[in-house]
């Protein structure tokens, strides 16, 4: 089973496309089948592609140190314990890197080959994301033949910054998902 959240669930729909003998099952969260879906998005992505390169040069600027700040923020994150560790991991990547990946994330498209994933998936659906609308989330679900649903009522960054919200739909979508592969599992002699 492929568990993941977020970017990673992007990660893991490609993962199922490209190796599908290899993943029993996708437990994928607060993810949608494609980006760019809009001008703000798509000014977003483009922008990470075309500023990797500055972005590395100013990999210890002040100015990349506020944004990330920012970005942290704008993920409705908050002064817990939890949310400070998030910060100091997200100001310990290089941006480069960052700006790279978000750029990845900008040319996902699994529209089209969504309606063949032929295992068990469940989606968590994060209710309060700011980030990635519920309605997106709800739609890659409907296009994948027998997803379960899972709420948590958190935002984009929930299963960090809001655990006591995201952990219980996750457990219910792996358990779930468990569930239904051992039920397409040949009974033993």
């Amino acid at each position: 089973m492929t568990e993941r959240n977020s970017g990673d669930s992007v990660v893991a729909q490609r993962v199922w496309r490209q190796h599908p003998d290899t993943v029993g099952g996708l437990i994928l969260a607060a993810t949608t089948d494609h980006f760019r879906t809009n001008g703000r998005e798509r000014v977003f992505h483009a922008g990470m592609e075309l500023g990797m390169g500055l972005t590395a040069t100013l990999s210890r600027s002040a100015v990349v140190s506020r944004a990330s700040v920012a970005a942290v923020e704008a993920l409705d994150a908050d002064t817990s314990d939890t949310a400070r560790w998030a910060l100091n991991q997200f100001r310990s990547s290089s941006p480069w890197a960052i700006g790279q990946a978000v750029a990845s994330l900008g040319r996902h498209h699994s529209t089209p080959w969504l309606s063949s994933i032929d295992v068990p998936t469940a989606v968590v659906v994060t209710t309060r994301d700011h980030v990635l609308p519920t309605s997106r989330q709800r739609e890659l679900a409907a296009r994948i033949p027998g997803a379960t649903v899972h709420e948590a009522a958190c935002g984009h960054a929930g299963c960090v910054l809001e655990h006591r919200a995201f952990v219980p739909a996750f457990l219910e979508a792996a358990h779930t998902t468990t569930a239904r592969m051992k039920d397409r599992q040949p009974a033993r002699p």
